[in-house]
């Protein structure tokens, strides 16, 4: 068995990452319509386990920011505002800021909530 590497074993990153737009199909329609209680838990799932991919990331990016974007409109929950910005931060450090910001625009355009 390989070595770790920040907390993740290098075979499963390689699974992982080989399977991700299997699990992305599923997951990514279902954060925009959970209730906040489970929105936190999505985001946990997309912090310990999508962002540790870093650049592997990148193919799935259009589908993940724009699972994320309808989230910054809910007011309800301040909290979970901040854990959004914390996320989305945290996926432009990985996959860096000019692929995120590209992704990003493209969302929003394409994104009819996004539009208003």
């Amino acid at each position: 068995m390989s070595a770790a590497v920040g907390g993740f074993n290098e075979e499963y990153v390689k699974i992982f990452t080989e399977v991700l737009s299997i699990y992305s199909v599923g997951l990514f329609p279902f954060f925009p319509n959970a209730s906040s209680k489970v929105k936190f838990v999505f985001l946990e799932l997309i912090n310990n386990y999508f962002i540790p991919l870093k650049r592997d990331l990148i193919p799935c990016l259009p589908g993940l920011i724009s699972s994320l974007i309808p989230g910054l409109e809910e007011t309800s929950s301040e909290q979970l505002t901040k854990e959004l910005h914390k996320t989305f931060n945290k996926i432009m450090e990985v996959v860096g800021r000019r692929y995120f910001i590209g992704t990003l625009w493209m969302a929003i355009f394409r994104i009819q909530r996004g539009r208003a």
